[in-house]
């Protein structure tokens, strides 16, 4: 069975079907599915991240040979 064919059966199902529960359950697993993981980091973590952004767009970055020069004796 093609994908079309599968969702169109589980539109078919998910109508006809009487399980509030089991409604629910779909709900929660979009919703979960459509979620930006960007929200679900702390505030903490954004701020960092954009930090990072901001050093890199700007050029204060480290060559990954610099960084293995550096701790080279460590890896």
């Amino acid at each position: 069975m093609d994908l079309q064919a599968r969702k169109i059966q589980l539109i078919q199902f998910l109508a006809l079907t009487s399980s509030e529960s089991l409604v629910e359950k779909m709900e929660k697993l979009i919703q979960k599915d459509t979620t930006d993981f960007w929200d679900e980091l702390s505030p903490e973590l954004q701020s960092a991240i954009e930090k990072s952004i901001a050093q890199a767009n700007s050029g204060q970055l480290t060559s990954h040979d610099e960084v293995m020069k550096k701790y080279s004796q460590w890896v």
